[in-house]
This record gives C-alpha cells, structure tokens and sequence, in this order.
C-alpha cells in the first residue's frame, strides 16, 4: 500500500513538474525576447553615442529589419518604402526599366528571361545569365529586392550590369539605357495548317481575358489545334495562371497551395475539355505561374509539354504593409501540381524534351506586334515550334 502511494506521489510530482516547465517555458520565451528587444535598443543607443559616423534610427531599425529576413529563403525580404513603391510599380503593365525578370537559383541573381524587344533582350541579356554587378556595385549576395531596386530607374537613364555566362570565364558588362517597359499580356495568330498560335509574355491582370478572346476567335477559324507558348515567361499573378488554365484543363484540380501546417488551399477547373490538340513550350524562361499552367495541362493529360526544363519557382509570396511606408515579403506556401508535384527546385519536365538553335535576333524592334512576334518565330530555328505542329498533326493524318 505504501509503495502504491509512494509511485501515485511520484506521478503528481511529475505532472506538477511538467506544467511548471511548460508555464515557465512560456514565460521564459517571452522574457527572452524582452531581453533581446532591450538589447536592440542598448546597441542603438551605443551606436548613437560612440560610432564615428552620423546614423539615423530609420537607417539602424532598417539594418534590423533586414536582419531578420537572412536566415530565411531569399524571396522573403523586408522592404522599404522606396523598394516597396518600385516594387508596386513592376506589378504594373508598365515600368521604368531594362526589360529582364529575374529568379534566385543557388544564392545568385539569374536572369529568367529577357523581355523580347526590350533593352535588356537588344543589348544581348540572355536567360540563364547571372547578374553579379549593377553600376560596378557587387551584388552577389545582396537582398534580392535591392538588387531589383538598383536596375530599375527613370527612362532616359543607363545602368551598367555585370553579367556571368556560363561560356564565359570574365564578367561581361553591358551599359544599357532603361526604358519604359509595356509588357503584353498576350498575342494571338494563326500559323501553319490553321493552328492557333498563343504567345503569352507574362501573367497579368488581363491574361486570362486575352486569351480567353483568342480561343473565340479560333473558334470562330475551325483550328485544328492550339499552341501556347510559355516560353520565357516569368509568371505573374496567381489569379490570372487559375484563370488560363482553366481554359485549358478539364474540370478537376489545377493547382493546390500548401501553407504551414500541411494546410491545403485548392483551385479548380469547371470547364469542359477543349476537343482539340493542345501543345505547350516551356524552357528555363518559364517560371512560377507558367509551371502552374503547364503542370496542370501535364497532369491532367490536356496537352502535350514540349521544351527544355522549367525554371522551378514554386512558392508564394504575401506582402504586408508596415506603417513606415515600407512592407514585408515573406514565403508563405508552396506550389503543387493536380497530382501534387512540388514544383520549386524542381521545374516541370516537358513530355518531349528538345532544344532550340538560334538563328538570328530580331533587328532592333522598337514595338512588337503580332507581325514583329511572327517575324521573330521565324528568325530562330524553332524545332520546338516545329515539334509542336508536328504533334498537333499527327492528330489530323489526312
């Protein structure tokens, strides 16, 4: 009997113990941060009194804020009002700049795409260069938002950017004049054997509309197929990526959104099928909201990918505000194809995996029109083009 009470004593002293550890744990955080954010304002103070240059508080909590965002992934980074305003106005159709969309790949600034016809793509800016300079200031390891920051400025304007390319061993500089850079959502002709040609530079607030006229208008033409071409397309919005591929992929899944906690957000097709062959060109220039449209059309067998391995930018950003003007960008989630495929780091596979040779560059095009995008297609020895007719006949053998 002694024994029994002697181990029920035991087991209270425990629990008791346990709560306590859990209570004074709690405590314990909060008093931690307390004693850190005590710190912070010792350090300001010391910094203030004794450093042999002048500093302002805004300059010291932006230092701190920054600080906060470097152990994390490199698309999360703390903003400021100037970098925020630029940033808001890259989101535009239209902004002062070079005309490159850029992605972080193993630490370093990566060019995604150049924009056809922009200054960037005329000075010779390729996919798959690596920014490491702007205006002779090192950027490799910069905040990734004011690397951006540095290359965009008021047309009329030069910046000079140092580039790696892979077949280079120097650094390449490149002295280019910004501009004001329109992006177009979409444009749409008919090329060879009545297929309906798609070309689709970014995902913007008009994307889905454009496209969605384009397809009437095939329609309307009796299209043996349709050809959406992604490549170098750097994404965009996630509204507009739901909205294309709902034209395109039958009713079901078209991308799932995994945040913290295995929590799952989902987007869905009410559509019908299309009822025509479908191809879709991908290569290292389609990033984001371009892998959630091919990998949906891939998962759900709506079409035929063709191309070179996607860029693998698969995870989501929210911005908040702050009060100073400035805000915060912060990785919340993660991107998953209808069969649940990440994508990030990964990319999407084409079905038929083919390279492309180039030609020629278009001669300085000022303004492309449908014309200009056609007189570009055929400037290049386009097998991925070709590959993608030829699949769409293969449906039409008479």
């Amino acid at each position: 009997m002694r024994c029994l009470r002697s181990k029920q004593i035991t087991i209270a002293l425990i629990i008791i113990l346990m709560l306590f550890t859990n209570n004074s744990f709690a405590v314990e955080t909060t008093s931690s941060r307390t004693r850190k954010i005590e710190d912070l304002n010792t350090i300001i103070d010391y910094i203030h009194r004794y450093y042999l240059e002048e500093v302002t508080d805004e300059q010291l909590f932006e230092g701190a804020y920054k600080g906060l965002f470097n152990t994390l992934d490199p698309y999360s980074n703390y903003l400021n009002p100037d970098e925020f305003r630029s940033l808001t106005t890259e989101i535009a159709e239209s902004f002062g700049g070079v005309g490159i969309q850029l992605g972080i790949r193993d630490g370093k600034i990566i060019v995604i795409a150049p924009i056809i016809g922009a200054p960037a793509h005329r000075a010779g800016i390729k996919a798959g260069d690596e920014i490491v300079s702007v205006d002779n200031t090192n950027v490799r390891g910069m905040n990734f938002d004011r690397a951006i920051n540095m290359i965009l400025g008021k047309p009329g304007t030069k910046v000079i950017l140092g580039i790696q390319r892979n077949e280079h061993k120097e650094v390449l500089y490149f002295e280019i004049v910004r501009e004001l850079i329109s992006v177009n959502s979409a444009q749409a002709y008919l090329i060879s054997e009545n297929i309906g040609y798609i070309a689709l530079g970014q995902f913007n607030q008009k994307s889905g509309e454009t496209v969605a006229k384009a397809l009437e208008e095939f329609s309307g033409q009796k299209v043996k197929g349709i050809i959406l071409d992604l490549r170098n397309n750097p994404g965009g919005l996630l509204e507009e990526a739901v909205n294309v591929a709902e034209l395109f992929v039958p009713k079901g899944p078209i991308v799932y959104i995994e945040y913290k906690n295995k929590k799952i957000q989902s987007f869905y097709s009410e559509t019908p099928k299309l009822g025509i062959p479908l191809a879709v060109l991908v290569n290292e220039g389609s990033a984001s909201a371009s892998e959630i449209v091919a990998g949906a059309i891939q998962d759900t067998k709506s079409g035929t990918i063709i191309g070179t391995k996607t860029f693998g930018k698969g995870t989501v950003q929210n911005l908040l505000p702050l009060n100073s003007g400035g805000a915060i960008k912060l990785t919340v989630a993660n991107y998953m194809t209808p069969s649940k495929k990440k994508i990030n780091g990964i990319g999407i596979t084409p079905d038929i995996i083919i390279e492309n040779h180039q030609k020629k560059d278009l001669e300085n095009p000022d303004k492309l029109d449908d014309k200009a995008l056609e007189a570009l297609v055929q400037s290049y020895d386009d097998l991925q083009l070709k590959k993608a007719i030829e699949v769409i006949m293969a449906h039409y053998p008479n």
